[in-house]
């Protein structure tokens, strides 16, 4: 309680020095490149209330109330931003009052380079919503929000950014901890017989961080870039921990992240009136025959066209992955019963003791496909956005639709966004995940299916 009240005080004290202190109007990216010896301080807030339910498993998944503030300081080539948001509420049947920092770093900014360090959120990539460049942010897949963006974790960074010409630039990460993403296996079952236990950690050591790098052109004809990333994926699996055969078969998974190689390019090409975009990425890994948490070797790609169509804008993307290590599992089948008195009995009961350990490798592995998107070698989906605006654009309705054609996964996601004034907003939607039983979309369903409803006042 203590800690909450200093962290509220600081913020109030932040507020008052803003106030005090009149804004330039300068946008932040323009104050950051310049170079000019001038200062600039930018303030912005939110405060908002919602409610999540109608899942499965969860009436009212997520009651809470939240409040946002964010500054942005430019000082003689300064510079400091900050995200800090505080939330209260009922989330899974928990009460929770957090405090989060979603964003708190500071360093130098000038015409020709970036120099920032600490909590930042940094996303590459061109495609909308599934980047296979992403590799830099982990995300909270079960913290029920109307702005997906909202679930995006940050790192803990050292970035360099140089500018070699205003349309091209490099950009240079390091992320010396790793933090993964946040999966809360215990609101469902993966499947019968499997726990699930907490997560294990690399060890801190300066080999065990992640590089990126990106090469980015941006001209007005095009725009495209280069990446590589090297280290521990914030996408984990799980290995095997404890399993025990009698009297059922109880398995005891460890989430364990694992370390990749990634080489990934994205494109933006405008043609006429529509808008051609495309992303790829080959992500390399190693032991992952002998570790059932490591995915194999695969290729993961996205390419969208969007146009707007009578005052609808439409966005349609093909997600592909092909799985270049690919190697069939097969289900271990029971041994025939022997009864005690047979003199095969004996092998019977070693044959017993190698189908229990080859089920339990078999199971382990097959979640962790399902994880991956590795259950096929080569797997396909499509996706659909349609957004608009309506009554003098004081009114947006979205629509997303997607469809796996190798799992039989769909989801349907909607939301209105509706500004009463120009601080105040209404926001209502609903999502719907399904598939065939023990899929991902069947079980995550159950909980994040639902629609929500809530008002926010930004400042």
């Amino acid at each position: 309680m203590c800690k909450f009240r200093y962290v509220f005080s600081g913020i109030l004290l932040w507020l008052m020095l803003g106030v005090t202190k009149p804004l330039t109007g300068q946008d932040k990216s323009i104050a950051g490149l310049n170079g000019r010896s001038d200062s600039a301080l930018q303030i912005s807030g939110y405060a908002q209330g919602f409610g999540f339910g109608g899942g499965k498993r969860y009436n009212m998944a997520s009651l809470f109330g939240e409040m946002g503030f964010r500054t942005n300081l430019y000082v003689d080539k300064a510079w400091f931003a900050g995200d800090v948001r505080i939330r209260s509420g009922w989330l899974y049947n928990e009460h929770q009052t957090v405090v989060e920092v979603k964003e708190l770093y500071a360093g130098f900014r000038s015409n020709k380079m970036d120099f920032l360090v600490g909590n930042q959120i940094v996303s590459w990539g061109r495609t909308d919503g599934v980047n296979p460049t992403g590799n830099l942010y982990p995300s909270d897949y079960f913290f029920l929000t109307p702005d997906p963006d909202d679930q995006r974790l940050p790192n803990f960074m050292v970035r360099t950014r140089l500018r070699i010409t205003p349309e091209i630039e490099l950009d240079l990460i390091a992320v010396p901890f790793y933090r993964p993403s946040v999966y809360r296996y215990n609101l469902f079952e993966l499947a019968k017989g499997v726990n699930v236990g907490k997560i294990l950690f690399p060890e801190k050591r300066i080999g065990n961080s992640s590089l990126a790098a990106r090469f980015n052109v941006e001209l007005p004809a095009i725009g495209f870039s280069v990446s590589w990333f090297t280290g521990f994926d914030p996408y984990y699996g799980c290995s095997i921990d404890t399993f025990n055969l009698m009297p059922t078969l109880v398995i005891n998974l460890e989430p364990q992240p694992y370390r990749k190689h990634s080489i990934g390019a994205d494109i933006a090409l405008p043609v006429q009136a529509w808008m051609l975009r495309a992303e790829a990425a080959y992500n390399l890994t190693s032991d992952y025959e002998k570790n059932v948490h490591i995915p194999n070797p695969a290729m993961f790609f996205v390419a969208g066209i969007e146009r707007s169509i009578a005052g609808t804008t439409a966005i349609l993307q093909y997600v592909g992955h092909y799985v270049s290590k690919f190697k069939t599992i097969h289900k271990p089948v029971m041994p025939p019963p022997v009864p005690p008195t047979d003199p095969g009995y004996l092998a019977y009961i070693q044959a017993m003791l190698i189908y229990g350990n080859n089920k339990v490798n078999y199971e382990s592995e097959l979640i962790n496909r399902r994880l991956f998107n590795q259950l096929d070698r080569s797997s396909h989906l499509a996706m659909i956005t349609l957004n608009r605006f309506f009554a003098y654009e004081t009114l947006k309705a979205e629509l997303t639709g997607l469809y796996n054609f190798t799992t039989l996964e769909y989801m349907a996601r909607s939301g209105i966004d509706w500004k009463v004034t120009d601080h105040l907003a209404v926001k209502a939607g609903f999502s719907l995940m399904k598939g065939p039983d023990e899929s991902l979309y069947k079980l995550s369903g159950e909980v994040l299916n639902g629609g929500y409803f809530g008002l926010k006042v930004s400042f």
